[in-house]
């Protein structure tokens, strides 16, 4: 083995591992935003165009990281680990 070969190694398992723990900042950062748009959504808050626009950007925050939850889950599925 050669040393390509052995920092391709390296890397493949790096990627491996951080695939399977991204659900952990996935949630993290659901949770935060979750908070976010509940401020942002309150009747005290003014709506004005910079706070709808603080409100959308949340909400799609939230759900764009539903993929990585869901990979996750059909990974669990394929795999089991138990």
């Amino acid at each position: 083995m050669n040393d390509s070969e052995g920092v391709k190694e390296v890397f493949r398992s790096l990627v491996q591992y951080s695939e399977a723990w991204n659900w952990i900042p996935t949630v993290i950062s659901m949770v935060i935003n979750l908070f976010h748009v509940f401020i942002l959504s309150k009747k005290s808050i003014p709506s004005n165009s910079v706070h709808c626009i603080l409100l959308g950007i949340g909400v799609v925050d939230i759900l764009s990281p539903m993929i990585y939850i869901k990979m996750a889950v059909n990974r669990l599925a394929e795999e089991p680990t138990w």
